[in-house]
């Protein structure tokens, strides 16, 4: 049996997605991205306060609203290109070709850290 899911912004209701138990976080971040032309890698959609996961199951944590917050479409691509990145040098590479703001982006930041240590020589502002 399907669950409805509401789909909230901060300025009200975007949309309501038709969710299967079986469905993980990923796949409801497809509905949206159907629905609203939003890419998956800019969508971020918290339960309250607390960010979700992208293998939560459907059927054991979520609520019936979730809050999409979107990630600028810079950050998003950054994130991709270390995903998509094959070796650790290709990440430290990718780093290399960041900008200030991306450096001092603790999300990607992260994301470039566990792909390969010596990314954290990049970062900026207070994140060393």
């Amino acid at each position: 049996m399907s669950t409805e899911l509401h789909v909230l912004g901060l300025g009200g209701s975007l949309c309501s997605i038709s969710a299967e138990p079986h469905w993980q976080l990923a796949q409801v971040k497809e509905a949206v991205s159907r629905q609203l032309g939003i890419p998956l890698l800019e969508q971020r959609l918290f339960e309250g306060d607390a960010e979700l996961c992208e293998f939560t199951p459907c059927s054991s944590e979520f609520g019936r609203h979730l809050t999409l917050i979107r990630r600028p479409p810079q950050q998003a691509s950054f994130l991709q290109r270390i995903a998509d990145a094959e070796r650790p040098s290709d990440v430290y590479q990718v780093m290399c070709s960041a900008p200030p703001e991306i450096c001092e982006d603790r999300q990607v930041l992260a994301a470039a850290v566990r792909r390969n240590g010596w990314a954290l020589t990049f970062a900026g502002g207070g994140l060393q």
